[in-house]
């Protein structure tokens, strides 16, 4: 089964994903970005694909900053980054991030990106794997 963790700190959006998502992926979901680099870290959760919001609260880690935290440590873990900036493939670009969606993308759409990253993923990479 593929592991998907859930980084958004807009709790009816993260509940969303959560309740379309928890029946098809074993889910780890955060309300703030460091909480899912401390679980990685830490080997508590580790997941094939990471779906994250691009902003995060004043003072949390945002969502740019969580995958180049990740890319630095030297993790592969897809990164799938959702934004309301009209800049997001960019942004998703300078981070490292895997891709970028304007927020709004429908659930089919993140859905059938997670099944792809993720499917290679736990066939091929192993997540833990890092790049020296």
């Amino acid at each position: 089964m593929i592991k998907l963790m859930i980084a958004d700190d807009h709790k009816p959006t993260l509940t969303n994903y959560q309740d379309r998502f928890e029946k098809y992926y074993e889910l780890f979901a955060v309300s703030e970005a460091g909480l899912g680099l401390d679980a990685i870290k830490a080997g508590t959760f580790m997941p094939h694909v990471i779906l994250s919001d691009y902003d995060f609260g004043i003072g949390c880690m945002t969502g740019v900053q969580f995958c180049i935290e990740l890319r630095r440590l030297g993790y592969k873990i897809p990164f799938i980054m959702i934004s309301g900036n009209v800049e997001v493939q960019s942004l998703a670009a300078f981070c490292g991030a895997t891709r970028g969606l304007m927020k709004g993308t429908s659930m089919s759409q993140i859905q059938k990106l997670v099944n792809i990253y993720g499917s290679v993923n736990t066939e091929d990479v192993d997540p833990n794997e890092r790049v020296e």
